[in-house]
Order: C-alpha cells, then structure tokens, then sequence
C-alpha cells in the first residue's frame, strides 16, 4: 500500500543534473517521475544480483552429482531427439 509522496532534497554533480535533464525532457517526463523511476530500477537490479548470487551459492554449497548430471543428460538427450528439426 502506498504511503504517499515524500519530499527529498539532494546534491549531485552538475553534470549528472544535466544528464538528467535532458533525458527526462526527451522522455517528456517530470523529474520526479524520471528520479523515482530510477530508484525502482536500481532495486530491482540489486534484488535480482542477490537472488542470482543465492541461486549460485547454492549449488556451491550443494553440487550435483555425477549421476544427476548424468541423469539431465540423458533426459535431455531423449527429450531432443523426439524434437521436429526444420
């Protein structure tokens, strides 16, 4: 649920306000919109970092084994030959 808006004020390099600037008025967007969107962007690529890096260190801590790679291959193998090939 959303809790409203919130005000906020920051300093940042001049050149990124330029940089800023420019792509909001060519996206012909507020800078508001331009800035929270970016916010949003950043966790969505940081919450996806982590869930990759615990998807990795899982199979760190817990290999496949031999015969489970084995298994996949030759599930593979029998799934891909049944396949139509144009």
């Amino acid at each position: 649920m959303s809790q409203g808006a919130v005000k906020m004020a920051v300093s940042i390099p001049a050149e990124e306000y330029k940089k800023i600037e420019k792509a909001r008025k060519t996206l012909r967007v507020s800078r508001s919109f331009f800035v929270t969107e970016a916010v949003r962007r950043y966790f969505s690529v940081e919450s996806k970092k982590s869930l990759s890096l615990a998807y990795v260190e899982g199979y760190r801590l817990n290999p496949e084994t031999d015969e489970e790679t084995r298994l996949h291959g030759n599930i593979s193998a029998n799934v891909l030959a049944n396949e139509e090939w144009s």
